[in-house]
């Protein structure tokens, strides 16, 4: 195509050398933007002039060229019609842009249905269409006393009605006159001569199961899913995924969480779908933050994401019972056990006992510590996540009366995750 191409009007005269140079640049760094041109203009239609114009675009190169968002512009519209994304031209095809409607009120039905419909306007007579991408004009044709900047050189004839415009063996001289002639419409001859191109439409189906969709039991109203954990105790969920299957078939799935597999049962809603569902498990002592269910249907796998919540939570027996003589040391021992998720620090204080004027005759002892204890807290011992460890408490029954007496031990745990 000839290098000065792409010009409104060829009026040397009118353009800056800054802005020649300018276009020189730009055909140079992008010369494929160049590749595509108009082939063919029906602006006057037999039947409708509403959804019987089209435009025909023809790549000349030998590669392919991607035309998204590409559009036509015309006296009456800036943008009269805009490819869509994934729009290609492949080496020396076409493409037909149409009026919308074109399908059913085009002039022939053994004319080919356009690549895109959208409403475009043609006028019959002093008219033009360019072909846009951005600010970049790639083609233009003008017909009869079009205006500028709607022609290359000098307009082309106008056609009468059911005639186009059509490039003369694609030739390109940038001379509207020259290069188009009065012709019946090239949709007739696209699949007649030495060179022919057929469009290939491919339908490709999946006859394999499906995994339409998952779902997790959720606990909160939040955003996401979360999973509360039950202290000291494994929790159990609902997971559930809905399967086509195109032969009918309940077919073997299963979910995996946290390295555990569970095996799903399978209710049929209709001829090709399913309900898959089961209970799947986290331990309480599994730590806080995100797990991924996976969900396995054959050669099909999804993932679905959760996030089990934070437990701080302690056990221990609600009561010892400590048998003492007068004037002695007796002690007796509790487990302390860690049922939640997170690492826990512990602190330790106690009540007066009932009857005295303070506790100063309880005592504690672990592995490595001993400390009497009061009414403020002391720090005792961490416990990880599912750990637990004996606690010796320890009654100094010196200056007590034969009777029974009671008091509060408090343990008190805070977050050391």
């Amino acid at each position: 195509m000839n290098n000065r191409k792409k010009m409104f009007n060829l009026n040397y005269s009118k353009i800056s050398k800054s802005f020649f140079f300018f276009i020189m640049i730009f055909f140079f760094l992008a010369p494929q933007v160049f590749a595509v041109v108009i082939d063919e203009v029906y602006y006057n239609p037999i039947n409708s002039e509403n959804g019987g114009e089209f435009v025909l675009l023809f790549n000349e190169k030998s590669y392919p060229v991607d035309i998204s968002g590409w559009y036509l512009k015309t006296r009456s519209s800036e943008m009269d019609a805009t490819l869509p994304p994934n729009t290609l031209i492949l080496p020396g095809g076409y493409l037909l842009i149409a009026d919308s409607g074109f399908s059913l009120d085009k002039d022939s039905v053994s004319w080919p249905d356009a690549d895109y419909e959208e409403a475009i306007s043609l006028p019959n007579t002093d008219g033009g269409v360019a072909l846009m991408n951005g600010t970049n004009l790639i083609d233009v044709v003008g017909w009869g006393n079009s205006e500028d900047p709607f022609f290359e050189g000098t307009p082309a004839i106008s056609v009468d009605s059911g005639e186009s415009l059509r490039r003369n063996n694609h030739q390109d001289t940038d001379d509207n006159s020259n290069d188009f002639v009065r012709s019946t419409p090239l949709l007739n001859l696209l699949n007649i001569g030495e060179d022919l191109t057929i469009k290939v439409k491919v339908e490709v189906k999946n006859d394999n199961p499906q995994i339409v969709n998952t779902s997790i039991s959720d606990e909160s109203k939040d955003d996401g899913i979360q999973i509360k954990p039950l202290a000291g105790e494994e929790k159990s969920f609902s997971v559930s995924m809905l399967v086509f299957d195109p032969k009918g078939e309940m077919l073997n799935a299963k979910a995996v969480l946290n390295n555990k597999e569970f095996s799903f049962e399978s209710t049929r809603i209709n001829d090709t779908h399913f309900i898959y569902q089961t209970n799947v498990t986290l331990d309480y002592d599994d730590k806080s933050g995100f797990y991924d269910v996976e969900f396995f249907l054959g050669n099909e796998t999804k993932k679905e994401s959760l996030f089990y919540e934070e437990l701080l939570a302690l056990k221990t027996e609600p009561e010892i019972f400590i048998s003492a003589k007068v004037n002695s040391v007796s002690f007796g021992s509790v487990e302390i056990r860690n049922v939640g998720n997170v690492n826990a620090d512990l602190s330790i204080a106690s009540s007066k006992l009932y009857g005295k004027e303070n506790s100063s005759n309880i005592f504690v002892s672990t592995d490595d510590k001993e400390f009497q204890l009061g009414l403020d807290f002391e720090d005792l011992f961490s416990l990880k996540a599912g750990e637990k460890k004996s606690l010796r408490i320890v009654v100094n029954a010196d200056n007590l009366n034969t009777g029974l007496y009671e008091g509060l031990v408090k343990i008190s745990a805070s977050s050391s995750n």
